[in-house]
């Protein structure tokens, strides 16, 4: 504003003519093609090329997709010369268009799961993996990174790998040990605290665990810990030292078996809805568990009042949770201790460390 010094009459000029256009900035950009993978007719964001590949797959060869291929190649370009941000639109032709030979390349529709909190750490196998492969399908990464651990199956067909990197596929650390079929689920689980150490000592109803690494910022005196193996998978509540555990080991256990922090919420998820014994496959659980839980849930079943941890029991959902009462339902293992009606129940999960 003018800065008036002295008493008078003053002019002054008022510019009433059109305001020039402001710069806006070019580096958004938008961008439709072909691609191997990924949501078809949606705009998605992407912020580097690393994330279009993830999205999206990989460069495109010229044998198989022809003057189709351009997308990926103009999406690196584009962050190559200072680009920041692109939508990207895939379209893909589901079948050849008249005229065209019976085996003219189409890209595949794809198609992907928006996971919900309580679905967010399961997935299937898009497609079977073979022994010996390196990589996996999932039909979404969505919060999965380099480093991140998964489980493939459960039971005795259950086997652990490391995400290594991205490409058209998820590459894996270590080559599969046997065949999973499409649709096995694939759980996302963290990494382990340590692992089993002197097999002999890790015997059934040894007091203690032996670990390779004691000074495992985890191994605290009352949390409780998954020790991994298949069928065999146990959970124990540590003590003094962070390796005398509650109760003793129920089965034993080799060398080199991970053990991992667990996760239980403060609150209880439910509550048995009758009497279980020592054996049983089976529980019934109450309408609050049958709500919380589902197939596949590692649950903890408190002891009854004065023994509610050294008696407590973790055993997984093998089957569907019914629709309606009675809510009774599968369960591995065995249960070790019986447990009274309307015992409280807590949803276990594996917590990083």
């Amino acid at each position: 504003m003018p800065e008036y010094l002295a008493p008078g009459v003053y002019v002054e000029e008022v510019d009433t003519g059109p305001k020039p256009i402001e710069g806006v900035s070019t580096s958004t950009s938008g961008m439709v093609g072909v691609a191997r993978r990924g949501p078809v007719n949606k705009p998605v964001l992407v912020t580097n090329f690393g994330e279009y590949r993830r999205f999206f797959g990989n460069l495109l060869g010229e044998g198989t997709y022809g003057s189709r291929r351009w997308l990926p190649y103009a999406v690196e370009g584009f962050f190559a010369n200072g680009g920041r941000r692109t939508y990207i639109v895939r379209v893909a032709k589901i079948r050849p268009a008249p005229g065209e030979p019976a085996n003219t390349p189409v890209a595949a529709v794809a198609h992907a799961i928006l996971p919900d909190r309580s679905t967010a750490a399961r997935r299937t196998l898009a497609q079977a993996a073979r022994a010996g492969e390196s990589e996996i399908d999932l039909p979404y990464w969505a919060g999965l990174s380099v480093g991140d651990v998964l489980q493939l199956g459960d039971g005795v067909e259950a086997e652990y790998v490391q995400i290594t990197g991205f490409t058209d596929r998820i590459r894996i650390n270590t080559p599969l040990a046997r065949d999973h079929r499409a649709g096995v689920t694939v759980m996302q689980v963290s990494p382990a605290l340590t692992t089993l150490a002197r097999p002999s000592a890790n015997s059934v109803n040894a007091p203690s665990i032996h670990v390779a690494n004691r000074n495992a910022a985890g191994l605290v005196v009352d949390a409780w810990v998954q020790i991994e193996e298949g069928n065999n998978t146990e959970f124990v509540r540590l003590g003094a030292g962070g390796i005398e555990v509650t109760p003793t080991l129920r089965f034993t256990h080799e060398a080199g078996r991970n053990v991992r922090v667990v996760g239980l919420p403060i609150a209880a998820t439910g509550a048995l809805g009758a009497l279980a014994n020592i054996g049983d496959t089976t529980i019934q659980l109450n309408a609050t568990a049958a709500a919380g839980l589902a197939q596949d849930d590692w649950i903890q079943i408190l002891g009854n009042s004065g023994q509610e941890q050294s008696q407590a029991d973790f055993v997984r959902i093998v089957s569907a949770i019914p629709a309606a009462a009675p809510f009774d339902v599968t369960i591995a293992p065995a249960l070790r201790f019986a447990h009274a009606a309307t015992r409280e129940i807590r949803k276990a999960t594996i917590a990083a460390a």
